[in-house]
């Protein structure tokens, strides 16, 4: 998803208990109209539908990365009510449970497995289990930034004015997650959300705070360039310049290229021509590109509009 196939602090009590009151209802109730009645039978080891061992590795099934993540793939949106509850228990195992799985590759079968819930399934205040498993210090690094991710789209989908609030409000809060990926990730998950729910002021500000702001890592000033560009906000120009030329490595250094090539002007050609001749191909491209989206002569093509319907 997105930025996983590349990328909170300090719980206020209100909030805690508004989400332990939705995480006690079950994820998928007789009141959603997605959750089928019949149930799968049971792997006679696992207790999990049998149908499910090629996901799991278990019932005499192939075990590993590779068998196992294309198993997900195949799996469509037409499952019983005890297959994906079965899914919704996978998504919150741990590194430990999984010997046989490194932090990246749990990851990925358990992304795969978003994507299809999200995707075909929906499951009910599944947000909700996103925001408990992203608060849940004990689960890996990797499986928490996705959750991060995920909450952007659910928000989107969901129309639980609860859980919407829920979902922002985790989502401002890991803003300020220490882990500086994070909170990027965070950033561009809000970045997702409604305008509604949270408008673009508010995202463009947040994201003009990020960047400014020295003590965050490269990942989420990469970010927030990135949305300070989309919003058009100019004033992290004078940030984006100095990060050109002299940002903590080279990714933050295109990203703040890019940055000045969509929100600068003429006077920032001398600085664009003079990284252009870096020896570094990455920088010399981006500023060869933020010079041509300068001057006009920018030839990425452009979506073409669809003609109205007769």
């Amino acid at each position: 998803m997105r930025i996983g196939k590349h990328l909170f602090r300090g719980w206020v009590v209100s909030f805690a208990c508004l989400v332990s009151i939705f995480f006690c209802r079950p994820l998928l109730s007789d009141e959603n109209p997605l959750a089928p009645g019949a149930a799968a039978k049971p792997s006679e080891k696992t207790g999990t539908p049998s149908s499910l061992d090629a996901v799991f590795g278990t019932g005499g099934a192939k075990t590993g990365y590779v068998p196992r993540l294309a198993a997900v793939r195949n799996l469509g949106g037409n499952l019983k009510e005890s297959e994906i509850q079965a899914l919704l228990s996978f998504l919150q195992k741990k590194l430990a449970d999984e010997p046989e799985l490194d932090e990246l590759q749990l990851g990925a079968i358990k992304n795969e497995t978003a994507n299809l819930l999200v995707g075909k399934i929906r499951p009910a205040h599944f947000g909700i289990q996103l925001i408990s498993m992203y608060n849940d210090k004990s689960m890996d690094m990797t499986w928490r930034n996705y959750c991060i991710q995920f909450l952007g789209d659910w928000c989107a989908m969901t129309s639980d004015p609860e859980e919407k609030s829920a979902v922002v409000t985790t989502l401002r809060a890991a803003l300020s997650d220490q882990d500086s990926s994070m909170a990027g990730t965070a950033l561009l998950s809000l970045s997702r959300v409604p305008a509604a729910d949270f408008s673009r002021k508010d995202l463009s500000d947040a994201a003009l705070k990020m960047a400014l702001d020295g003590k965050n890592g490269a990942p989420a000033r990469i970010a927030a360039l990135q949305i300070c560009s989309i919003t058009a906000n100019r004033e992290v120009l004078d940030c984006a310049r100095k990060l050109a030329e002299s940002g903590e490595n080279v990714p933050l250094r295109v990203a703040a290229i890019a940055a000045v090539g969509s929100l600068g002007g003429p006077s920032d050609m001398e600085l664009l021509k003079k990284l252009s001749e870096s020896t570094d191909s990455r920088l010399s491209t981006s500023s060869k590109a933020a010079a041509a989206k300068l001057s006009g002569e920018d030839k990425t093509p452009k979506k073409k509009k669809k003609d109205n319907a007769d």
